[in-house]
């Protein structure tokens, strides 16, 4: 079972630690062996921006990514939080990273670039899929989610259930426009999708908190200001992996990003 949370993202590491922790707990309790959470707001957008150096940032979510793998060692959990920029050799990524309770963090890095932040990130050209406890999952960060053969290749690839996160201040669509792409990957490829939503406490920027069955329904959705967490089944699915189709959406998504 993953535990989706629905959090302020307009705080600062400690604060931000602290709220993890205790939905932890509550996630446990719930009988969640996952949990899956945004990643702090401003640090990410400070460094994309160019306002500050990455080696900031850098420091900063190292700090961060120790903490949480304390966490994930003390509650024996799983932790995934997304998007976080990585660093491969001279450039850099946004991944989604997966912390375990062996004290291992893999990094699953974007696949399509952001437009004007690709000065400062790289696309990442591969779909990946992580395996969390048996369970397969597909993360998709940002514009990701908007092109049909990623979500395809997810597909393909064995994935019991894709993950999307849009980010407040960096999301580029509107509500009713992210739910219509959700649905329409979900119907696609008959597979569930998350959509990891947040806020800001100002009242304006949120992103909505969305669960979308393989069928195309709308499960449940947390739309507030509001913490909240949702505890999820994850089915897993049996799907024919075809060699000659996942070659082809390989690619595909190449020629697409060059």
């Amino acid at each position: 079972m993953l535990a989706i949370l629905h959090m302020n993202v307009d705080i600062g590491v400690k604060e931000f630690v602290k709220c993890v922790k205790e939905f932890i707990a509550n996630s446990k309790s719930k009988g969640a062996q996952a949990v899956v959470f945004p990643a702090p707001l401003h640090p990410l957008i400070d460094v994309l921006k160019g306002s500050k150096r990455f080696s900031t940032y850098e420091s900063s979510t190292t700090e961060l990514i120790n903490k949480l793998l304390d966490l994930s060692n003390e509650s024996l959990m799983y932790l995934i939080i997304t998007p976080i920029i990585y660093r491969a050799g001279s450039r850099k990524y946004l991944t989604t990273t997966l912390i375990t309770p062996h004290g291992k963090t893999y990094n699953v890095k974007k696949v399509f670039g952001e437009g004007n932040l690709n000065v400062v990130v790289s696309p990442g050209k591969e779909v990946e899929v992580l395996d969390v406890g048996g369970v397969r999952l597909c993360s998709l960060v940002g514009s990701d989610i908007k092109i049909p053969e990623v979500a395809r290749l997810c597909n393909y690839l064995g994935s019991d259930v894709i993950l999307s996160v849009q980010l407040p201040k960096l999301s580029a669509y509107r509500d009713e426009v992210l739910r219509s792409i959700l649905i329409t990957r979900a119907i696609e490829n008959s597979i569930p999708i998350i959509n990891i939503g947040s806020y800001v406490e100002d009242g304006i920027n949120l992103i909505p908190t969305l669960l979308v069955s393989s069928s195309g329904e709308i499960i449940d959705m947390c739309n507030d200001f509001e913490p909240s967490v949702f505890v999820v089944e994850i089915t897993k699915r049996n799907v024919l992996s075809d060699k000659t189709i996942i070659k082809y959406l390989k690619n595909v998504i190449r020629f697409l990003i060059v």
